[in-house]
């Protein structure tokens, strides 16, 4: 059993975190705070919310364009007859001075800088002034000039607005253009100005070319005098050298000569200072020189000794046969062989030292005579070569004397070409910076108005101005439309959207007040569903178990909405007990078909009565209790102790108790019931309520602490740019897919 106190504590909304759950449409993000002022932070339209409004009021901006068109098409034709205006134009070929004094290409730099400057001067006062004061000029004939009654003043001012100068990019020309409303006058304005201009130009251009011509003259008598003076130092310097000045001079083949005979030379040299080398390393190493056995054996004096030697060793061997081994003859035979091999073994040796010494004077005196005359080839050879240098020297002069000639010859031909062209220029007279790329014409059509901009125009006006007048009906609409206009209240749950009847086709024929049930396909009785849903998450329906049903207004639709949330928890199979407690205008007994003798008013003074004031209904689990007689003291009643009773009687035999009561800024006993029971829920007509109605509603409840269950936003419509219509389409879409 829930215990209600007589007087409930402070109860607040639900926190939503800085987002707005919008059902079908995802989230709407509120930032937090914000009391009774509401929540004015949030974005006053977004690309969706524009959108919406465009496709809303469609009719008006195809209306306005549709006749700002056709507004547009007579104002044309009546400028058109009272108001033309003709453009005549030239086009002018500009030149740098650069071009006219040297044949090279300017730079696309130097062109637009030419360009620029040549406008600037087309555009000056100076300009103006001289034509306008020329008495022989044809401006003066024209009705342009006869406007301003010979103001020159006057004149230079309207040239200021109509009188204009545009380069053209990427090229050498320039527009001059002149607008005015008689074709043949603003032709004529453009040829006198821009015809001055050139001819300006041209006295300009001569001035600057006889300034040119006067250096160009010294430059010609200047490199007259230097080719002279170069044909002279040619002559006298290929004097001085001879005819030893061809590719290949007589000096270069002497040295050739001398440099072949140094190389034989150093080739004997290096191989005396080897065989020298060769020869110590040998005798240091305790060898004897190659020849040095033939040497001996050619020794007259060895061949004699050796002789000796041999006989004596024949008488030895002869002896030795006859004689015994201790025989005085025998002993003094080989003392004799002794002394002969003695005297052998050293005329050997001293043979041996003449023989290298002779061989070493022989390498060495070889090696000398080699140097000696390398070092005078390398004397003749130096020599030689400071001739060859001299004559390389010579020969490199006289080439730059004759490049160097050349160069002036070169430069002597193009100063005198430039000179004449300069000379021609002067002399013609048709030199200028500026000349007639095409005349002008006379007009033969109005450069105003033109149809198509005069059109566009009138129908960027007409658009713009529909587009404001919706956008200004928008922003000052202050109903609750969708759920961004809940969001700019703020703190404000949204529990759902219910559509509008007429919307739904298979609502059609069914109770509104009971479409869940009669109904159960329908896009309406689905959105009761998902509000149920959502109700269930947004609170805890096992501690919230009585809910109050009120809305801002009358008309909102409270009674459809409660009935088809009772019905809905109902077919959920919870017990429900529907109560009608609008003793103002109370609604149950007529859509339910029952009594009203008896209800409300009775089982608050008696509890007794309870099971005789309910009432079943076809739909399963689902009771209601009308109000019965209206009591004197009703809001009394609900404020007492005895509406605590009831709720605690009837909370016994169901699951949920929800009232059904009148707009709660209207009436007393709904504010007096607000805070007695676990929940409210507010139901607001889409088009209907004030978000100003709305925020007071919400803090309404906060200052009875009345829990604010949330908000269903009812009778929204899917018409053009309404928020619902796709909804609803999508949503048959679907159920009927195979």
């Amino acid at each position: 059993m829930t215990t209600l106190p007589q007087t409930s504590p402070a109860r607040f909304a639900k926190p939503t975190n800085g987002q707005l759950t919008i059902p079908g449409a995802g989230t709407i993000s509120v930032p937090a705070g914000g009391t009774g002022g509401g929540n004015t932070s949030a974005p006053l339209l977004t690309p969706a919310d524009a959108w919406r409004i465009i496709r809303a009021h469609m009719w008006l901006i195809i209306a306005m364009v549709v006749i700002s068109a056709v507004l547009g098409f007579f104002a044309n034709k009546f400028l058109a007859a009272y108001y033309p205006s003709y453009t005549a134009y030239g086009l002018a070929r500009i030149y740098t001075l650069g071009e006219l004094t040297t044949a090279g290409e300017p730079v696309p730099q130097q062109i637009e800088i030419e360009q620029r400057t040549q406008a600037n001067v087309l555009m000056s006062d100076k300009l103006w002034l001289s034509v306008l004061q020329n008495p022989q000029s044809k401006i003066r004939q024209t009705v342009w000039w006869n406007d301003f009654k010979g103001s020159v003043n006057d004149a230079k001012w309207d040239l200021e607005k109509h009188f204009s100068v545009t380069p053209i990019i990427n090229t050498r020309l320039l527009r001059v253009s002149m607008e005015y409303t008689v074709p043949g006058d603003a032709k004529t304005i453009v040829e006198e100005i821009l015809g001055q201009h050139i001819r300006d130009q041209r006295g300009y251009a001569a001035d600057v070319l006889m300034d040119r011509a006067k250096p160009l003259e010294q430059q010609v008598e200047k490199y007259e005098t230097e080719q002279t003076s170069l044909q002279g130092r040619l002559k006298k310097r290929s004097a001085d050298v001879g005819e030893d000045v061809g590719p290949n001079p007589l000096a270069q083949i002497e040295i050739n000569k001398l440099m072949e005979s140094r190389v034989f030379l150093e080739g004997q040299y290096k191989k005396a200072v080897g065989q020298l080398d060769r020869l110590n390393q040998l005798v240091q190493n305790g060898g004897d020189p190659p020849d040095l056995a033939e040497r001996l054996d050619r020794s007259i004096r060895v061949q004699y000794m050796e002789r000796e030697i041999g006989e004596l060793e024949s008488k030895i061997y002869d002896a030795e046969k006859t004689l015994s081994p201790d025989n005085s003859r025998l002993t003094s035979l080989k003392r004799e062989l002794e002394g002969k091999q003695q005297q052998l073994g050293d005329f050997r040796a001293e043979l041996k030292t003449a023989v290298i010494n002779t061989l070493a004077n022989d390498f060495a005196g070889t090696a000398d005579s080699a140097d000696a005359q390398i070092k005078q080839l390398e004397t003749q050879i130096e020599a030689k070569k400071n001739e060859l240098r001299e004559i390389n020297k010579a020969r490199q002069e006289i080439a730059a004397m004759n490049v160097q000639s050349e160069l002036t010859r070169s430069e002597l031909q193009k100063v005198n070409q430039e000179l004449t062209s300069l000379r021609s220029k002067i002399y013609v007279g048709n030199a200028s910076t500026v000349e007639w790329a095409s005349p002008p014409q006379t007009p033969l059509f109005p450069t105003f108005p033109r149809l198509p901009m005069t059109m566009s125009l009138a129908i960027v006006m007409g658009l713009g101005l529909a587009l404001g007048i919706a956008f200004v009906r928008e922003i000052t609409d202050t109903t609750v439309r969708s759920p961004r206009d809940i969001a700019r209240v703020g703190q404000i749950n949204l529990l759902g959207m219910v559509p509008h009847q007429d919307d739904d086709p298979q609502s059609a024929g069914a109770r509104l007040p009971m479409v869940i049930f009669d109904a159960p396909q329908s896009a309406i009785a689905e959105q009761f569903r998902q509000i149920r849903t959502r109700l269930q998450h947004s609170a805890s329906l096992d501690t919230t178990r009585s809910i109050l049903v009120t809305s801002a207004s009358a008309g909102d639709g409270k009674t459809t909405v409660a009935t088809n949330l009772a019905a809905g928890l109902a077919l959920n199979g919870r017990r429900i007990l529907l109560v009608d407690a609008n003793f103002r205008r109370p609604e149950l007994h007529r859509l339910f078909e029952v009594g009203n003798d008896q209800g409300l008013s009775d089982v608050l003074n008696s509890l007794d009565l309870f099971e005789g004031a309910v009432h079943e209904t076809q739909v399963p689990n689902l009771s209601i209790m009308t109000t019965g007689p209206r009591p004197v003291n009703p809001t009394e009643l609900l404020e007492s102790q005895l509406l605590i009773d009831f709720i605690e009687r009837a909370l016994e035999e169901y699951d949920h108790v929800i009232f059904d009561t009148g707009p709660l800024p209207l009436v007393s006993e709904t504010v007096a019931l607000a805070p007695r029971v676990d929940g409210v829920v507010t139901v607001v007509r889409a088009r209907t309520n004030s978000r100003g109605l709305l925020q007071r509603l919400r803090d309404e409840l906060r200052k009875v602490k009345a829990e604010n269950l949330g908000v269903i936003l009812n009778g929204v419509r899917a018409q053009v740019g309404g928020y619902y219509g796709r909804n609803i389409l999508d949503y048959y879409n679907y159920q009927n897919a195979e």
